[in-house]
């Protein structure tokens, strides 16, 4: 997108040229689904098969039996999901918007926050195999809230905008790592792939899906109290992941 605006042009792009970007992507499809053929079921699912009887309806059973899980998933999810969103769609288009940022500008944001995502993603994944997914996750949240609490600040000069970008882009990878390892671990065997897809869709889609419009409604009002609504989703995910923590150690 950053390349396609500077060769077409910012009303070439808005009119046709973010189409190309979008067939362009069809390439990581033909990767995506070279990865889910190409490998099998894990040896943990094969052994269970062997041992327990599949459960007939997992979906029943996530919401029935596991559902405080399912309600610390969610809400784990949710957190992740928010920060996504505000550091890789609502802040760059917001500026934007605000005449902050021109559109080349606002798309390096958009650049550097993926870069800056991939990195926390890859050091995240060593540190969590060293001490565990609850550290970095916390880490990951406590940086969110801090990049939440500045909207202000990144929406009112450039070096800031950037700043919080990379800070968001950098939280969101030190969560998304252990974030799927620790979906797994709240649920059995057996209902793992119905049980962590749905507390992930429903985190996704109840808070990180909805937050950007909340927070548009709530900056008619305070900038400041659009990322504190943030910071709460943060922090609900963050109780709700320690909370579980402390009961598994007891």
């Amino acid at each position: 997108m950053l390349i396609l605006t500077y060769v077409l042009g910012d009303a070439a792009v808005s009119a046709w040229g973010w189409r190309v970007a979008f067939l362009l992507s069809l390439v990581l499809v033909v990767i995506g689904l070279f990865f889910r053929f190409k490998f099998g079921e894990t040896l943990e699912y094969i052994e269970a098969r062997k041992t327990v009887m599949q459960i007939e309806n997992p979906v029943a059973a996530v919401f029935t039996k596991y559902w405080k899980e399912l309600l610390v998933g969610i809400l784990l999810a949710g957190a992740a999901g928010a920060v996504f969103y505000y550091g890789n769609t609502f802040l760059p288009n917001i500026a934007s918007a605000l005449k902050l940022v021109d559109a080349p500008t606002r798309f390096l944001a958009i650049v550097l926050f993926a870069v800056f995502d991939l990195l926390g993603i890859i050091a995240s994944g060593f540190v969590a195999e060293k001490v565990g997914n609850v550290v970095p996750i916390t880490l990951g949240i406590i940086l969110f809230i801090i990049g939440a609490l500045l909207i202000n600040q990144a929406l009112s000069n450039v070096p800031m905008f950037f700043a919080v970008a990379i800070l968001t882009g950098l939280a969101h990878g030190i969560v998304y790592t252990p974030e799927a390892a620790f979906l797994a671990e709240l649920f059995p065997t057996l209902v793992r792939t119905t049980d962590v897809s749905s507390a992930y869709q429903i985190g996704n889609t109840v808070f990180a899906g909805t937050a950007p419009y909340v927070m548009t409604v709530i900056m008619g009002v305070d900038r400041l109290l659009a990322g504190v609504y943030l910071a709460i989703l943060a922090t609900l995910g963050l109780v709700g992941v320690l909370t579980y923590a402390l009961r598994v150690k007891k």
